[in-house]
């Protein structure tokens, strides 16, 4: 009766614990749908079709449409960055496996049109109070401890700032895949082609309009 009695004790204990530390509810959600836009870090701004755009200042800007999903499961390895304490847990249920980014001219004759180009790409946060030429504002996801890959920048830190730009009063920041390539470039016109593959077999392919890159 007494072992009874304290296993009781400590299943009350531990109930009370994640009751105390973690709210009830969680807050999951699944990406619906993406759109690209062309980027400039040179004024941090939005640049227009066939604009042109110095390689190394080049970014293409992440806009993700949000469904809200029913929470099943309490899942505490679902994410580096979705448990907070005394807060829901935001969960992204259906995350990307891949990424593959091309476009559609050659860069140089390193990077021929069609070839993969994500190696070339860093996953950065910019705020949209930035002004002008401050690159200080910007920060850099893939030196953020468990972002090994762009695909973990995207499944850990780019959706919940979406989601929570989207459903809090919360500052909506830009979520940014920019370019380093220190090669020299050919002046061509590119529309960069972004495919995700989600773990659930979705596929969502979007294209950023041309841009003139040299």
């Amino acid at each position: 009766m007494k072992k009874k009695v304290i296993s009781i004790l400590l299943l009350l204990f531990f109930i009370s614990f994640f009751n105390t530390c973690y709210a009830p509810e969680d807050e999951c959600f699944s990406i619906s749908t993406i759109l690209l836009e062309n980027y400039s870090l040179n004024g941090n701004m939005k640049i227009k079709p066939l604009d042109t755009v110095d390689i190394n200042d080049y970014a293409i800007a992440i806009n993700c449409g949000i469904n809200e999903e029913i929470c099943f499961n309490l899942d505490f390895g679902n994410s580096l960055y979705a448990i907070k304490l005394v807060e829901p847990f935001y969960i992204l249920q259906n995350k990307i496996k891949n990424i593959s980014i091309k476009s559609n001219s050659d860069l140089n004759d390193n990077y021929y049109a069609g070839s993969e180009l994500k190696t070339l790409f860093t996953p950065i946060e910019l705020s949209p109070d930035c002004v002008y030429d401050n690159y200080d504002c910007i920060r850099d996801y893939s030196k953020f401890e468990g972002i090994d890959s762009i695909e973990d920048a995207f499944n850990e830190l780019f959706a919940i700032n979406e989601y929570l730009s989207k459903n809090t009063e919360r500052i909506q920041l830009i979520n940014l895949f920019s370019i380093n390539l220190n090669e020299s470039v050919s002046n061509n016109t590119h529309k960069f082609t972004i495919t995700f593959e989600f773990e659930n077999g979705q596929i969502i392919t979007s294209n950023t309009n041309e841009i003139l890159i040299k």
